[in-house]
């Protein structure tokens, strides 16, 4: 019963087009022959100009001699390349498949083509699997590397044209969000390298479909997560340097000037005063481009960028002469597709004369596996848990089932106060949270609201950095290495435990953790010693 509640409670979430073509691609042979996706075969291959291969994190992912870098774990195949190798996980497995590394000036040409005719080699045998994210991502860097090197060969092309065959059958409407309009930006690069004006204006018209759908009112991709905003802009910005600089075709760009704009406003607004990020949700450093590359792209591209203020993505930032705080007071968005959504309803993250002090747990991997499950549970969050139970129901890697709802009471310039019901159904408890700045102090009061002869363990919690240690515990007070220190009022216990920050993928540092627990009310206060 409880197994049928939980699928039940994630299904119904769901768009009807994302449930049938769950069930449509499930039956629908993965390896149909390849004769059947030669639509493009003989439409001739243009160069596209264009200069965008610095958006492209290439560097250090090839290491010549089969040798392969990604997400922290290195693999040399001592033959050819294995392009199914999945040892390391999907995602370094996509990785591989994603042929970032052929924008790496460092490598021979011959060894990139090599690799080229390698994997096309075995794709035409049915060796390899398409699907169709890995199959967008790789048909841009191809056209990209084809339109700067002029590089081709009949299996280059009659591998390229059969994926863009491909990816056009297989668009990925059974996930939806970020996985769709990769999809689309793919379609659209290929359209301007096939000069084919009849898929160049349809998948133009569902890239701006999407983006009105999936760049909300304050600029956040919708999906909430730093790192695939920045990654969804980078491909954005992509797009309107083709239109600017290929005028075979008359494409209307001002739509997609104004959404690039709106997401350069949100990152702006977003990042700390040095340029990095928080990462909340599935966030990690050195897979997206960085937002100081997408605000010189944007410039060099005239688009403006300016501040926004945090909104629609659920997002806040409080900021004074010391501080700089970003709280986490929104919904699960989008509802049908949380795959990268956390349980993390009231986090906030800290940086004091900016160094960050409280920080995010991080993700350090996708795989279905317990540390997966504990990245996006609450009690990896600076946030309060009650009974140990997550806010919202995240299970398997990518799936949410009960969710939270989230209600602000007030708010203003300096602070926000709002209340959840992620333990309502559970324990009968709402936590209510409000964050105040200061001049000298980072302020937060929690206050539990339960039934009566309701027993139930809270505590709230704070991970500190990996640069940051705690020098005393002094009953409820705690001092910090920074010269921070932390008070807390109406607490029943102090402790400070260890936790592994993640600092990228497959990379855990052990940091400190300090543990509250209290019973109806805490104030905290962060605040100079």
């Amino acid at each position: 019963m409880k197994k049928l509640y939980l699928y039940w409670n994630t299904i119904r979430f769901l768009k009807l087009k994302q449930i049938f073509y769950q069930i449509y691609y499930k039956f629908k042979a993965p390896l149909l022959p390849f004769i059947l996706y030669k639509k493009y075969f003989k439409n001739p291959l243009y160069p596209i100009v264009l200069n965008t291969t610095v958006l492209i994190n290439s560097n250090g992912k090839y290491i010549r001699n089969n040798t392969f870098h990604f997400l922290n774990l290195t693999h040399s195949f001592k033959n050819d390349v294995d392009w199914n190798f999945e040892k390391y996980g999907k995602l370094w497995n996509y990785n591989l498949q994603y042929f970032d590394y052929l924008h790496d000036e460092r490598i021979e040409e011959i060894e990139k083509q090599r690799l080229i005719e390698s994997f096309s080699a075995q794709l035409i045998k049915k060796k390899i699997p398409p699907e169709a994210y890995p199959v967008s991502l790789r048909l841009i860097n191809w056209i990209i590397y084809y339109s700067k090197s002029g590089y081709t060969s009949d299996n280059f092309e009659k591998t390229l044209k059969y994926q863009i065959h491909f990816l056009e059958k297989n668009l990925e409407y059974q996930i939806l969000a970020n996985h769709l309009l990769e999809n689309y930006f793919a379609l659209f690069v290929c359209a301007y390298a096939l000069k084919n004006e009849k898929l160049t204006q349809k998948s133009f018209l569902r890239i701006v479909k999407e983006l009105k759908e999936q760049v909300l009112n304050d600029g956040c991709h919708y999906e909430g997560s730093p790192m695939y905003h920045c990654i969804i802009l980078s491909k954005l910005l992509l797009i309107i340097d083709i239109i600017q600089q290929n005028t075979w075709i008359n494409i209307n760009e001002e739509i997609l000037r104004e959404k690039a704009e709106k997401m350069l406003a949100w990152l702006n607004s977003f990042c700390f005063k040095k340029g990095s990020y928080a990462h909340f949700n599935d966030s990690a450093d050195g897979i997206a481009p960085e937002p100081k590359i997408l605000f010189e792209r944007g410039k060099k591209l005239g688009l403006k960028i300016e501040n926004i203020p945090l909104k629609e993505s659920g997002y806040r930032k409080y900021v004074s002469r010391i501080y700089e705080a970003i709280v986490d007071i929104g919904n699960i968005l989008p509802s049908y597709q949380p795959g990268h959504i956390h349980s993390d309803i009231f986090s906030f993250t800290l940086n004091y004369k900016g160094n960050p002090v409280f920080v995010d747990t991080g993700i350090s991997t996708y795989e279905y596996s317990p540390r997966r499950y504990y990245e996006r549970s609450t009690i990896a969050h600076n946030t309060v848990v009650v009974n140990d139970l997550n806010q919202s129901q995240v299970w398997g890697s990518f799936r949410v089932a009960r969710r939270a709802k989230v209600n602000i009471s007030n708010e203003n310039e300096y602070s926000i106060k709002a209340f959840h019901d992620g333990y309502f159904k559970e324990f009968g408890v709402i936590h209510t949270r409000q964050f105040f700045i200061r001049s000298a102090s980072f302020d937060i009061t929690d206050e539990i609201v339960k039934k009566e002869n309701i027993n139930s363990v809270v505590v709230a919690l704070f991970h500190l950095d990996t640069s940051v240690s705690v020098t005393e515990l002094n009953g409820f007070n705690v001092q910090l290495s920074n010269g921070l220190k932390l008070c807390f009022q109406n607490a029943e216990t102090v402790s400070i435990n260890d936790f592994q920050q993640a600092c990228g993928f497959n990379k855990l540092i052990s940091s400190k953790k300090i543990v509250v627990s209290f019973s109806n009310q805490l104030h905290t206060q962060i605040s100079i010693a």
